[in-house]
């Protein structure tokens, strides 16, 4: 092999590291963004089990009033039959 083969390939070996250097940055940068987005889906998922939460509050809340409104219902039909 001549000098000028040995340059080439030691040119060709730093560009491969410097790729590979890129790449690897590339990667970190990628792993930083898909960690970020991992905490906000995290948050969303909290904030959805207290909307669930909340919901489900709200719900029986209405059950207790339609049940209260049914008892009043028949106590008004009650006291219209003894009228």
């Amino acid at each position: 092999m001549s000098k000028y083969d040995l340059d080439q390939i030691g040119d060709m070996m730093t560009q491969l590291v410097e790729m590979a250097g890129k790449n690897h940055n590339k990667l970190d940068q990628m792993d930083e963004r898909q960690s970020r987005m991992d905490d906000r889906l995290s948050e969303m998922g909290e904030r959805q089990s207290k909307m669930d939460e909340r919901l489900s509050k709200m719900d029986d809340r209405l059950s207790t009033i339609e049940e209260d409104m049914s008892i009043m219902t028949n106590d008004l039909s009650a006291t219209k039959d003894n009228i």
